[in-house]
């Protein structure tokens, strides 16, 4: 299809599986807690990694990342050792920079080796069409949070923080503001807004316009969900602040699952592709 990417890579052997994270929000709520979260998804990672045609991660993997030209965040050293370590061996590690960490400079794709993905980002597989996003920026959004958006992702006012503040303090004003933004969406993030939540009215609306894809992947909401709207299939990852959630697909199965430990998994959600959606 025109315009769209393939989900699968061609470089990839067939009958591999495709794997989808997001929200970790590494560096909260301290150090230490947010780096035995890094060793448990890192044992995720290790245990999936054999089986992966590749990797995408879609957004707030650190709760704060801005890039300096010459200095990065502190932290998560495991993680962007093996991140980079797999690039090297081939595995595609694809990042979509979510609300909390957009603010890049290179770094990642240069010394790490990740895929850096537009938002949103079309492709297909296995004849579906998939619409995939970190979601911060789609339906009907309050003022406030447009604005917010819209100063966040504005290259000129990131070139002015890096050019006002230095490192040691720019990155801990941003962790400190990364941190009050997260706290105030809190008691939404768990909540089942039902045909209230934003990013389900974007699809309904793509459905009701007779525009809507297959399938579509969002990230930033925490609550792991899975809804059929018309023709379309909704998908919200969800986090590993606490439930560690992810989406995996192998050939015509989907499975929408809670990781439990070492080569343990819960399936919340499961299907084929071509068919409705149906709870486990």
């Amino acid at each position: 299809m025109s315009g769209y990417a393939e989900l699968y890579p061609d470089s990839q052997p067939p009958n591999k599986k495709l794997f989808f994270v997001s929200d970790l929000h590494l560096g909260v709520p301290s150090p230490v807690e947010s780096r035995a979260r890094e060793r448990h998804f890192l044992r995720w990672l290790e245990g999936v990694t054999p089986e992966a045609a590749a990797l995408y991660l879609l957004g707030d993997v650190w709760d704060f990342w801005f890039e300096y030209r010459y200095c990065v965040p502190k932290g998560s050293v495991r993680l962007l050792g093996f991140l980079a370590e797999l690039c090297d061996a081939g595995l595609p590690i694809y990042f979509m920079p979510g609300n909390h960490d957009q603010w890049l400079t290179g770094y990642l794709r240069e010394e790490v080796g990740l895929i850096l993905l537009t938002d949103p980002h079309l492709a297909t597989y296995q004849g579906q069409r998939f619409f995939i996003s970190h979601g911060h920026r789609l339906g009907p959004l309050p003022w406030l949070d447009r604005l917010a958006n819209w100063v966040m992702g504005n290259p000129f006012l990131q070139n002015l923080y890096r050019f006002l503040f230095h490192p040691d303090i720019g990155l801990r004003l941003g962790c400190l503001l990364s941190a009050r933004s997260r706290k105030a969406h809190h008691p939404l993030d768990y909540t089942d807004l039902g045909e209230r939540e934003y990013l389900y009215q974007y699809v309904r609306n793509a459905v009701a316009e007779g525009i809507a894809q297959d399938w579509y992947i969002f990230a930033h909401r925490h609550l792991p969900v899975v809804r059929q709207v018309g023709s379309a299939r909704y998908v919200v990852l969800g986090e590993w602040l606490d439930r560690c959630t992810y989406l995996e697909i192998a050939g015509e199965i989907w499975s929408l699952c809670q990781h439990k430990g070492t080569d343990q998994k819960e399936v919340l959600f499961s299907g084929r592709l071509s068919d409705a959606m149906v709870a486990v």
